[in-house]
């Protein structure tokens, strides 16, 4: 799961936008889940301290345990695939 707190427009719609490339599923506005350890990828986790740097923003990254995430409940139009973010389907119909 990733949090962040960035005031700046442009910087934020890019994490936002990068988080969804890489697979992460919204669940708030600056609520993303996803099943990549953020902090391992040599390439992105750099460009990322680099933007909330930039910002003074602030990042939180929580490894959440399969019981956890299958536990999460969502009010409102959203669509996640729990299943995919777990791992445990490598597929996604859209």
């Amino acid at each position: 799961m990733v949090l962040y707190d960035i005031t700046n427009n442009s910087i934020r719609k890019r994490i936002a936008n990068r988080l969804i490339a890489e697979g992460y599923e919204r669940l708030q506005l600056s609520v993303y889940l996803g099943n990549k350890n953020l902090k391992n990828d040599k390439k992105l986790w750099p460009v990322f301290c680099q933007w909330i740097e930039k910002d003074n923003g602030k990042m939180a990254i929580m490894k959440l345990p399969p019981t956890v995430v299958q536990n999460i409940h969502l009010e409102g139009e959203q669509m996640i695939d729990f299943e995919y973010l777990l791992g445990q389907k490598f597929c996604m119909f859209v």
